[in-house]
């Protein structure tokens, strides 16, 4: 099982929100639900941390493949994913696209 991972940045490379993405078995959801955030948070710097449930169908190459911050464990890893964001504000978000 992975860890999140620390990162240490400069203060003007810090994004405004982290979002939070709790994922399992969502490797199909991943590309479109990014495109999605760029859409509805556009003019705000942001970063999506992907926390995935160790899925079967590889989610966390999807979230590899788009370039995004991953960790890996079990679901209760999203709070502990939470703590290491940089940014001044962090939110949650499913990764399901039945989630609003």
């Amino acid at each position: 099982m992975n860890q999140p991972l620390m990162e240490v940045r400069p203060a003007d490379l810090v994004p405004e929100l982290s979002v939070v993405i709790p994922t399992f078995n969502e490797r199909g959801n991943i590309a479109r639900l990014v495109e999605r955030l760029t859409v509805a948070l556009e003019g705000l710097s942001w970063e999506a941390i992907f926390v995935d449930d160790d899925s079967p169908d590889r989610t966390i190459d999807a979230v590899h493949e788009i370039g995004a911050t991953a960790a890996c464990g079990p679901s209760s890893a999203s709070a502990v994913a939470a703590s290491p964001a940089p940014a001044s504000r962090a939110c949650f978000r499913r990764a399901h696209p039945s989630s609003p």
